[in-house]
């Protein structure tokens, strides 16, 4: 209903009532009669005056709605005016807030504008959730040479020994009667072992030791016993000698007399049988090498009969064997190439000596980093380890 229509109703209303107002002030005190109708009349302009007032309360709303809605026909009218995007849909289609509107409508609202708590966000509650610590450390396995388990080990209260070495025996001859007996007598000689200093420094933190989840020191020291196994282990293998163990490949009498493979680049199932030749009677030989050198080895055959070189024990406490022959795996051997050493066959026991000095030291310093909070803890030990009895070995060689 327009504004004119609605002005000229309230007007012509307006206009009725006066009239029969003055007519009720002119007439209606003189006349009984007309009493009981004007009151009837009265009554009559109420209820029309109330239901007036709804109707134009009503036209009232419905004009401001409908200014409303033109507002927002002509907002999107602009919308739509301001063109289309490359593939012809009207722009505003592709505006991150239509589709969320969209995705919301189709009941499938995107996560992010959920606006949840949630533990893969920090900044929505991530920093709520603590992580769990394990009460283990996933730690590597450290391959060691366990020299150790079969050589000769003695423990001195200096730091050099001397070992007396018999390099040869007295020679006895057949004579005839009332011959002269020859002269001869043993000879003798020595084996220097000199202990050198194994040693590391591990520095931290006094505040690492009052926060770490473990405990830090015992860690420390159960990782520098590792170390320490690992350093024995290469050097009584391949140490030079200075300053450190001399280790068997080292050992200038044992690399000139090794002996060599009948074929380049590979070992045959015939020179580890060989080798076990080269040994006196009376020494208790294992063979040595590497994990990888082993597992070559396991396929080798024999060439009689077929069978594998290397025999599973058949007993729970008999060893495997390597052409009858236990073994030991050795990983600071090298593995087979041209020219290197990758088999050891020999008697540790008698033929390779270590010596200790002391056993494993600790010293912990509080003292020279306590300006800045560190702690020193020191590991040492004196050990040696050498060759001293040659012919107890034989090396292998790859032929190059």
């Amino acid at each position: 209903m327009s504004d004119k229509v609605l002005e000229e109703l309230k007007s012509q209303t307006g206009e009725a009532l006066n009239a029969l107002r003055e007519s009720k002030e002119k007439f209606g005190e003189k006349s009984n009669e007309f009493k009981a109708a004007i009151d009837k009349t009265d009554a009559a302009f109420k209820k029309y005056d109330d239901a007036n007032a709804v109707l134009v309360k009503t036209i009232e709303e419905g004009k401001t709605r409908a200014e409303e809605l033109k507002s927002r026909i002509d907002e999107f009218e602009i919308q739509l005016a301001r063109g289309t995007s490359g593939n012809g849909k009207a722009a505003f289609k592709g505006s991150q807030e239509y589709k969320d509107m969209m995705s919301y409508v189709k009941g499938s609202a995107p996560l992010a504008e959920l606006k949840a708590l949630r533990v893969d966000s920090s900044s929505d509650g991530g920093y709520l959730v603590p992580n769990e610590m394990a009460n283990e450390i996933i730690k590597e396995i450290t391959e060691v040479s366990p020299i150790r388990q079969i050589a000769r080990v003695r423990t001195i209260g200096k730091k050099t020994i001397e070992i007396p070495k018999r390099t040869s025996i007295p020679v006895a001859l057949y004579e005839g009667e009332e011959e002269a007996a020859p002269v001869s007598q043993s000879a003798y000689g020595n084996e220097t072992l000199t202990a050198h200093r194994l040693a590391v420094e591990i520095q931290y933190t006094r505040d690492l030791l009052m926060d770490s989840a473990f405990d830090l020191e015992a860690e420390i020291s159960s990782d520098v016993a590792e170390a320490f196994a690992k350093a024995e282990g290469l050097n009584f293998v391949s140490g030079n000698g200075v300053k450190r163990p001399e280790g068997f490949l080292s050992n200038a009498a044992l690399v000139a007399a090794a002996k060599d493979t009948a074929a380049s680049g590979v070992i045959s199932a015939d020179d580890l049988l060989l080798l076990t030749g080269e040994l006196k009677q009376g020494y208790n030989p294992f063979f040595g090498f590497s994990r990888q050198t082993l597992a070559y080895l396991r396929t080798l055959k024999g060439t009689t009969n077929d069978h594998y070189l290397w025999q599973m024990g058949l007993a729970p406490d008999a060893p495997a064997t390597i052409a009858g022959d236990p073994y030991i795996v050795l990983q600071d051997m090298p593995a087979i190439a041209a020219g290197s050493l990758s088999v050891v066959y020999g008697d540790f026991r008698k033929g390779y000596q270590i010596t200790d000095r002391t056993g494993l030291m600790v010293i912990r310093d509080e003292v020279t980093g306590a300006r800045n909070a560190l702690i020193k803890m020191n590991f040492m030990r004196w050990n040696h380890g050498q060759v001293v009895l040659s012919e107890a070995f034989k090396l292998l060689r790859t032929k190059p």
